[in-house]
């Protein structure tokens, strides 16, 4: 593949450097078997060439990567995504009412292969329960 086709693969696809906006439904949880729509999970994030998140992005400017988690009849959850160098895993962090994002519990995030809608990405709490979710929107908000 020629470097302009790559470079068209990648705009088409969204992985041109810019952040995105990752919108994810509940698909599956401890209580909720078969899930729950009005669960939402939001992520801003700049996905590299492959279509994956983009370590040295993430490290160029940590603040800008967000999370929130909108539950159904309760306030949204802000947090945030972390990377560990050292492991090379990825974190979802959510601050419970009335606490600080540093309090927070890291819930290990699983990245599908793609981050495109349909997708199935899944975060794992510190007691080792899992939440799977399903991908519904990428949406390039800016560089």
């Amino acid at each position: 593949m020629s470097s302009t086709d790559e470079t068209t693969l990648r705009r088409i696809m969204r992985y041109d450097g810019a952040m995105q906006r990752i919108t994810l439904t509940l698909l599956s949880a401890p209580g909720l078997p078969m899930g729950d729509s009005r669960w939402r999970l939001s992520l801003s994030l700049e996905a590299g060439p492959h279509g994956l998140p983009d370590t040295a992005a993430w490290a160029a400017r940590t603040a800008d990567w967000s999370a929130a988690l909108t539950p159904p009849d309760a306030a949204p959850r802000l947090g945030d995504i972390h990377h560990d160098d050292d492991f090379g895993c990825w974190s979802l962090r959510l601050a419970e009412e009335g606490h600080s994002l540093g309090d927070a519990a890291q819930e290990f995030i699983q990245f599908p292969a793609m981050l495109r809608p349909g997708e199935t990405l899944v975060t794992r709490a510190p007691d080792g329960s899992e939440r799977a979710w399903r991908i519904v929107e990428v949406m390039t908000t800016g560089a």
